[in-house]
């Protein structure tokens, strides 16, 4: 398995390498560095006063003494010695292609893209794999390969300097992860469950980021600041052009996992971080809400879907959403505490897409901790469907638990029972009242024993 950096929504591709936009992205999150800032003293406690790193111009000289600091930071010993590479722009593109059909072969990835656009993340016509290729070619500046326990570095990245020195930093951190905490053993190439790859890539990404943060602090002078303005601020055409649900999915492992990795290390040192590795957080909900895995673990309800294919639905692709791509999907539309506050109730989800006869199908079924956590969000859901579509509903039923929306093309269904909320968004022709009846809760009085599809 090769590591690299790619996080996307719903595009998990393992990936566990730094990239310059983390520290531009890291200046606005001033209570996450605070966070960080204050754990130096517990850190030096533990590891004791780093000496000044030897100013060298001596390239090999100057990594021996980033691995050795942030070895003793980690307080991990290297098993074996690392080797180191280079890569061009060029291989690093044809690698990422390579890691993305590994991941999501054949038409998988154009699966996905559709199913985002039933969600509404984004519009028709966007090309998801070609902006991760051309995002990921500018962004890399190295990358650990644990097939060879090797560290590329990425040609045009600085070889020396503060700043190369932190990311290499970065980088042999998860060297280190690999051989002592079994990274082969993280469920990270997880097919129909996105959500929890997201939440193991944030404990490994959040883990190297706190480590990372007490070698920069170390080292901390005017002439680190000036590299780091430089870093910040060095022109991110692909980055700046992403839409936001991509930036939100590249930064969460780095910033919410640095926070997750920082209140386990709080509630036990190293210790406590090297322990979660072999009962990993089950959900991105557990990195955002830590005390729902350090406290009384609160791990997702199990959802399943029934199967659409009696009625003559081929499924392409399957998988979890989760609270935090939830929270990012509201956020498009909604504003950030109403995003948040609705998105805070999640219990489980899983959603399905389907094709027939030219027909395409999206169904998304959603367990909340309360029915009232499920009403809140079907309501902050319609309000998003009805902006993001510019469409009001064509009706709802006499309790205003069932609404339906259509335009000229499509056809939309959402209901809320209890704790569980159902959206189905369908072309014409889908028959959305016949897979609406696959599910138990939402069958309508209509509904009869032929049409019913088994769970």
């Amino acid at each position: 398995m090769r590591i690299f950096t790619a996080i996307i929504t719903l595009i998990l591709i393992a990936s566990l390498a730094l990239n310059y936009f983390l520290f531009r992205e890291l200046q606005g999150k001033s209570s996450t560095i605070s966070y960080l800032r204050n754990l130096n003293a517990k850190l030096q406690g533990e590891v004791g006063e780093l000496r000044p790193l030897k100013k060298t111009s001596d390239e090999e000289g100057e990594r021996e003494a980033v691995v050795d600091d942030i070895c003793r930071i980690r307080m991990l010993p290297l098993k074996h010695a690392l080797k180191f590479s280079e890569m061009d722009r060029e291989e690093l593109e044809s690698y990422i292609e390579d890691e993305i059909e590994e991941q999501y072969p054949g038409e998988k990835m154009e699966h996905l893209m559709r199913a985002l656009v039933r969600f509404g993340f984004t519009d028709k016509g966007f090309d998801l794999k070609e902006k991760i290729v051309d995002l990921y070619t500018e962004q890399v500046g190295g990358l650990y390969d644990n097939d060879t326990d090797t560290l590329c570095f990425i040609e045009g990245a600085p070889a020396t300097g503060s700043i190369a020195r932190t990311f290499l930093a970065h980088e042999v951190v998860h060297a280190l992860q690999d051989q002592h905490l079994g990274l082969d053993e993280l469920p990270l190439k997880l097919k129909n469950n996105d959500d929890r790859v997201l939440a193991c890539v944030a404990l490994v990404e959040g883990d190297a980021t706190v480590a990372m943060f007490q070698f920069y602090l170390s080292q901390v002078n005017m002439g680190t600041l000036a590299d780091l303005v430089t870093a910040t601020f060095t022109d991110s055409k692909e980055y700046s052009d992403a839409p936001d649900f991509i930036k939100e999915n590249m930064m969460f492992p780095y910033v919410q996992g640095a926070a997750f990795v920082s209140d386990l290390f709080a509630d036990g040192g190293w210790a406590r971080v090297n322990a979660v590795y072999g009962e990993p957080p089950a959900s991105t909900e557990q990195i955002m809400h830590p005390e729902k895995y350090i406290g009384a673990r609160d791990d997702p309800v199990p959802v399943s879907l029934p199967d659409l294919e009696i009625l003559g639905w081929k499924k392409l692709e399957e998988n979890v959403l989760g609270e935090f791509n939830t929270f990012v999907l509201l956020k498009l539309r909604l504003d950030v505490k109403d995003a948040e506050e609705a998105s805070e109730g999640w219990g489980g989800d899983r959603f399905g897409f389907y094709e027939r006869d030219g027909h395409e199908l999206l169904v998304w079924l959603s367990v909340w901790d309360t029915d009232r956590d499920a009403a809140e969000f079907t309501a902050s859901f319609r309000k998003f469907s009805e902006e993001a579509r510019g469409l009001a509903p064509d009706g709802a039923d006499a309790d205003g638990l069932d609404l339906t929306w259509s335009s000229e093309n499509d056809i939309f269904f959402l209901g809320s029972r209890g704790r569980e909320t159902l959206f189905i968004s369908g072309s014409l022709g889908a028959d959305v009242p016949a897979v609406r009846n696959g599910f138990e809760r939402f069958k309508t009085e209509e509904e009869t024993h032929e049409t019913a599809v088994s769970g």
